[in-house]
């Protein structure tokens, strides 16, 4: 089973390899391309792919759908893929040298069976691996910088990209928590990811208020929709909570403190 948004499910779409891209004489599917640069120009994206010598093009501000979210084509870019990254898309025939395409999306691995998922298996999964990859890119992006910056050590599988996304159906393995703990020193970090704002949310409640949850030594990393890491010691969020230099929120699923900026300050974490 391979992944294919609705609406081109619907209109039938032949599937072609990537070596036949220079034949085609309408739209078409073609699957697990892998990236390796991109380059913004003019409002254009061109995507480079291994094996092809035409760049894959599409307006930056061409707008995507998967589940009913939209999302311009930079910035699915920007949020979910890394070079490296295996993408399907919808192309046209070639144009002056350039394969334009109407859609494109991460490579999307099944593990499982579909009926051992239960509520899962309805969620739209396009949507899904869009959301989870971005928070997954984001995680790499500061065990990144806590190596090379800070002499922090990771495992290399938070390091590097598998080069795909998985949907696990089965209750084998869990996807894992975004906490960060180096192996040497055993210094924590949890990482948020904010797509839309900067804004320096942790979860935050009566019930459960964030000192409980985690130790003034650890810190915290948000990634912004700039995809740059700012750390901050928790030590400076409790003292801000404390001081009531917050502003709360909540939803069915979870509460939180919005951490006024004027109260807190951004810095860079220890070295290990």
């Amino acid at each position: 089973m391979e992944y294919t948004p609705a609406a081109v499910a619907a209109a039938a779409m032949q599937q072609v390899a990537p070596a036949d891209l220079h034949r085609l004489t309408g739209p078409a599917l073609v699957r697990r391309l892998r990236l390796i640069a991109f380059h913004l120009d003019d409002g254009w994206l061109d995507l480079t792919v291994d094996g092809l010598d035409m760049p894959l093009t599409i307006r930056q501000d061409h707008r995507m759908v998967f589940g009913g979210e939209g999302i311009s084509a930079v910035d699915y870019l920007r949020r979910v893929l890394e070079r490296g990254d295996l993408i399907d898309c919808i192309a046209a025939p070639t144009e002056a040298g350039r394969v334009p395409l109407s859609l494109f999306w991460i490579h999307i691995i099944y593990v499982g069976q579909p009926r051992d998922a239960g509520d899962f298996s309805k969620k739209e999964d396009g949507l899904f691996a869009m959301r989870a990859k971005a928070g997954e890119k984001a995680e790499r992006i500061v065990a990144k910088k806590l190596h090379y910056s800070f002499g922090h050590s990771f495992p290399p599988e938070l390091l590097d990209t598998p080069g795909h996304f998985e949907i696990r159906y089965d209750s084998t393995k869990k996807r894992r928590k975004p906490d960060r703990r180096c192996l040497v020193c055993g210094l924590t970090f949890e990482i948020k990811k904010r797509n839309r704002d900067h804004r320096f949310r942790v979860s935050h409640s009566d019930g459960r208020p964030f000192a409980a949850e985690n130790k003034p030594d650890g810190w915290h990393a948000f990634v912004f929709p700039d995809m740059k890491p700012r750390f901050m010691s928790n030590r400076v969020i409790i003292d801000a909570i404390t001081r009531g230099q917050f502003d709360p929120g909540s939803d069915e699923y979870d509460s939180w403190a919005d951490v006024r900026p004027d109260a807190v300050a951004v810095s860079d974490p220890p070295h290990c």
